[in-house]
């Protein structure tokens, strides 16, 4: 399971580096910011690595 939280206008971002996994969104309560969760089974660790490392570069992105 990941979990980002993002600028809103990000969202589509996050979503499209994981196209095929189940993702859930939470917007903040002033809407600025969006949690996003997304559960992914893994056959590796460099699965993961490779997810994070893709993510890394969404500009605003804060990985929990």
């Amino acid at each position: 399971m990941f979990k980002f939280i993002v600028p809103a206008d990000k969202i589509t971002e996050v979503q499209a580096a994981f196209p095929t996994h189940e993702t859930q969104t939470q917007a903040s309560s002033k809407g600025k910011y969006v949690s996003v969760t997304v559960k992914m089974m893994a056959h590796s660790a460099e699965d993961i690595i490779e997810k994070y490392q893709i993510t890394s570069q969404i500009e605003g992105i804060i990985a929990l």
